[in-house]
């Protein structure tokens, strides 16, 4: 169908704006204001003259239009609501979405039935694009298509701007110096976080976390409402994280503040939680490194205490020259049953590095690929983990101290 042919079929159904004409045809004259295709489109005899009509910069019409219902002319009050809103933010990328009065879209599609979709752009884009990008130029902030700050939303009913304030992201790595704090918040057992005498009223199994240790200080430094903490892994609540670290992600959720010193943040925590928790290397992330994080298996080196009354120092050197990149199957351990599917994994240790310590301790040092239970590696767990210290010294091995030591990368 030519541009003309179209045109006078979409106006013999109702008086349209430059804009709303232009956008039945605009994305065949992409480089150019859709409000100046619509009047160039509008005084073209033939399909040829629109180039020439689009060079003359003729004037725009804001006619009394059925599709938008004069949205186009409510912009410049628009623009003043939204960089209203904007003052009250600390941001630097922003992006622009917009909720229409009811019917305006059904018209739209109506008419596209009639003159197609080939070469048109829907309302809501165009009305999102013009805006950002004008906004854009008078808040010198700028425009995020996928990890803004801030969501923008204009409704033309209400007259009213919505704001979704997204969430900081923040990298880092954690040790955990001391035993007996897990890395995220439990839920008491008893009272499943409503609060009870077990608990005393916090509704928690522990008291103090990885998690909130870290995110108290960021929360009240960027005036977030909550926060979320995404570790790669996590360890035994008994269990020290040492080494450099162990990855994870603080996200804070809807901050008021975005624009942080994080070396002063991270001295911050670090200071609230000595002795306790130590972090570093703060910077800048994203939910994109979030579900990287989540999703990369990598290994790990652990360094455990083991238990086993009459070992010798022939059975040290029996577990270091069987395990190296021995294969492991491990059943879902009895401790983790109520919590995870009972499920046979295979397992790879790279390497047992075990030492002698007297007639009752040895010391290993092992490399094993993500997600090994090593308290099971070690005691066997009633034949639930095969190959394993216990089965292959044919002494019962208990792990009396456990530290992962490396988590690599």
């Amino acid at each position: 169908m030519k541009f003309t042919e179209a045109r006078d079929i979409a106006l013999n159904k109702g008086e349209l704006c430059d804009h709303c004409l232009g956008r039945l045809v605009s994305l065949a004259f992409k480089g150019n204001a859709v409000e100046q295709v619509g009047a160039a489109l509008r005084v073209s005899k033939k399909d040829s003259d629109i180039p020439k009509n689009l060079k003359k910069k003729l004037k725009i019409q804001e006619k009394k239009c059925s599709l938008c219902g004069g949205l186009f002319a409510k912009n410049k009050k628009v623009m003043a609501l939204v960089l209203k809103r904007m003052k009250e933010q600390e941001f630097e990328t922003f992006l622009m979405g917009c909720k229409l009065p009811e019917g305006v879209q059904e018209h739209e599609e109506f008419v596209w039935t009639l003159v197609g979709t080939d070469n048109a752009e829907p309302i809501k884009r165009e009305i999102n694009r013009t805006l950002g990008k004008a906004l854009e130029k008078k808040s010198k902030k700028r425009v995020d298509f996928d990890n803004p700050d801030v969501i923008f939303t204009v409704d033309y009913e209400e007259d009213s701007v919505g704001v979704q304030i997204n969430s900081l992201f923040i990298y880092g790595k954690y040790r955990k110096l001391i035993r007996g704090i897990p890395q995220t918040k439990w839920p008491c057992r008893e009272c499943h976080g409503r609060g009870c005498k077990r608990c005393g009223g916090t509704g928690k199994m522990y008291q103090e976390t990885v998690e909130e240790l870290v995110a108290e200080k960021a929360i009240k430094e960027t005036h977030a409402v909550a926060s979320k903490f995404h570790g790669k892994g996590r360890e035994d609540i008994d269990a020290l994280m040492l080494g450099d670290g162990r990855p994870f992600v603080l996200e804070l959720v809807a901050p008021k503040k975005r624009i942080v010193d994080l070396k002063k943040l991270e001295k911050k925590i670090n200071a609230f939680t000595k002795g306790k928790v130590e972090i570093s290397g703060f910077r800048l992330s994203s939910m994109n490194e979030v579900r990287e994080l989540k999703s990369a298996e990598s290994e790990k080196v652990y360094e455990c205490i083991v238990e086993c009354k009459g070992v010798t120092k022939a059975d040290v050197d029996l577990i270091n020259k069987t395990f190296i990149n021995a294969h492991l199957l491990q059943r879902t351990p009895t401790r983790v049953a109520h919590r995870r599917s009972d499920l046979v994994r295979k397992k790879v240790i790279k390497s047992v590095k075990a030492v002698l310590i007297d007639k009752a301790h040895f010391k290993a040092v092992i490399e094993a690929s993500s997600g090994t239970y090593i308290k099971e590696l070690v005691s066997g767990d009633n034949s639930r983990t095969k190959p394993s210290f216990t089965e292959l010294l044919g002494k019962p091995c208990a792990c009396v101290e456990l530290n992962v030591v490396e988590v690599r990368e």
